[in-house]
């Protein structure tokens, strides 16, 4: 899902510095091509991650309502980039959630944090109001009004 707002692989890095070494051991600083030459490949990709942010718009955008306001884009590509660096972790290390050697739990904090800090301000600039009980977007269902006395459901 191609957005304005969405982070780039290098904002992923950013948070995720010590995941963009390369097979020698090397910081690169960000995760590089699958083209890069060999020795400066890193794990994942920035393809890899490429991916991971796209599918993190998609998670974010629901999230929020839907449809992420002008205004609280900004908000929203930090969101991906924790949710990226969240589904890196899951993908390429997961022993290492198990045994508290990774980040993922802390970055779930920070995520699930900006996501009930971004919720205001996604129904103040929208109108709408997109949260549930738990500060999160709930599915909305409805059923049409009986218009039939009770005992009849006529739907």
């Amino acid at each position: 899902m191609a957005v304005t707002w969405a982070p780039t692989v290098a904002d992923v890095a950013a948070l995720l510095r010590a995941r963009t070494k390369d097979r020698n051991g090397r910081e690169q600083g960000t995760f590089t091509s699958e083209l890069a030459a060999d020795q400066t490949r890193t794990r994942p990709t920035a393809e890899a991650v490429s991916q991971l942010i796209d599918r993190a718009v998609a998670t974010v955008s629901a999230a929020l309502g839907g449809t992420v306001p002008a205004g609280v884009e900004g908000a929203a590509a930090e969101l991906v980039a924790l949710r990226a660096a969240m589904a890196v972790e899951l993908s390429y290390f997961p022993e290492q959630i198990q045994t508290d050697s990774s980040p993922y739990d802390r970055l779930k904090e920070l995520y699930d944090q900006g996501v009930k800090a971004a919720l205001p301000r996604v129904t103040e600039e929208s109108g709408e109001d997109p949260t549930g009980e738990d500060g999160y977007k709930l599915p909305a269902f409805g059923f049409p009004v009986n218009c039939k006395p009770i005992g009849q459901v006529r739907w």
